[in-house]
């Protein structure tokens, strides 16, 4: 009786410290100021979460888990949990190739190679003409 005791008492233990969540909690900047919209996900699973307009998040999974922080405009990063509750992230915008910007218009997209008419940028704003029977101008800013 009383090994059957023991062995069930370290079952129990053994199960309740593999099966330990952890809430990871933390803040995505980038330079500097807190990025709100920001996917934070746990890798090869469907938990995840999106960061507060400050850039706040908070998820709880198991300590030996990675995150993946992802955002638009943004490379994306992997970052090991090891345990640790608290892990603040710096998000670095990513150089795209210019074949590789697609253009918003009305009904639709249009990729840079294929788009007849005028793009220009003025001060953050993209303002876009379009080359058709009804000339259109589309302005996409990006921050």
């Amino acid at each position: 009786m009383s090994r059957s005791l023991t062995l069930l008492c370290m079952l129990l233990f053994c199960i309740a410290t593999y099966a330990q969540r952890i809430t990871v909690s933390g803040k995505v900047t980038a330079g500097g100021e807190g990025l709100p919209g920001v996917t934070v996900a746990v890798k090869g699973s469907t938990n995840g979460t999106i960061t507060s307009m400050d850039g706040d998040y908070s998820l709880q999974t198991e300590p030996q888990n990675t995150l993946v922080f992802s955002f638009i405009g943004y490379e994306t990063q992997e970052v090991p949990i090891n345990g640790q509750k608290t892990i603040n992230i710096e998000m670095h915008e990513s150089s795209i190739a210019i074949d590789e910007v697609v253009i918003a218009v009305p009904y639709g997209t249009a990729k840079k190679s294929t788009f007849t008419g005028s793009a220009s940028v003025i001060d953050n704003l993209i303002s876009a003409t379009l080359l058709s029977s009804h000339d259109t101008t589309v302005f996409l800013r990006f921050s």
